[in-house]
């Protein structure tokens, strides 16, 4: 064999090695995705919603929750069933602790939160080590970024 067709094959098999751990053979899947453009049509109806309610609060309405990409990459990855991601509204511990356990919050920032659960192809929850889930959300505003486009609400 020549050195060529050599430096080939090993090089043939350093990649399918590479890939076999990173699963690049793989196309992405698209095909839940919407347009930007549309995304910003539905945040918009929200935000007017919302900035309509004149009643007084405690605090402000939410317009977003932030979820650490890191947190919810450790935990898809190291669950391979995972099939689906379902995200639940749910009341924030403090809010629960202030006395307020099962009664409404409206839209309130300071009280809402979401727990994400992921599950398998036959619905069956699937959770992190020590039953555990993802919950740490920031809410938005309070916690909102401050430079870069994702500091606006719509998509830019």
């Amino acid at each position: 064999m020549t050195s060529t067709k050599i430096a080939v094959i090993v090089l043939a098999a350093i990649m399918f090695s590479a890939c076999s751990n990173q699963n690049c053979g793989e196309v992405p899947d698209y095909t839940g995705f919407i347009p930007k453009d549309t995304a910003n049509i539905m945040i918009s109806s929200y935000l007017t919603s919302i900035a309509s309610d004149s009643t007084p609060k405690p605090a402000p309405n939410l317009n977003s929750l932030i979820i650490d990409a890191k947190e919810l990459r450790t935990y898809l990855n190291n669950n391979r069933n995972i099939a689906h991601v379902k995200l639940m509204l749910a009341h924030t511990l403090k809010y629960i602790n202030e006395g307020n356990a099962g009664k409404y919050a409206g839209y309130r920032s300071d009280a809402l939160t979401i727990v994400v659960a992921g599950y398998d192809s036959a619905g069956n929850y699937i959770f992190a080590p020590g039953n555990t889930v993802p919950d740490h959300c920031g809410p938005c505003p309070d916690f909102c970024p401050v430079s870069g486009t994702a500091a606006n609400n719509l998509l830019q």
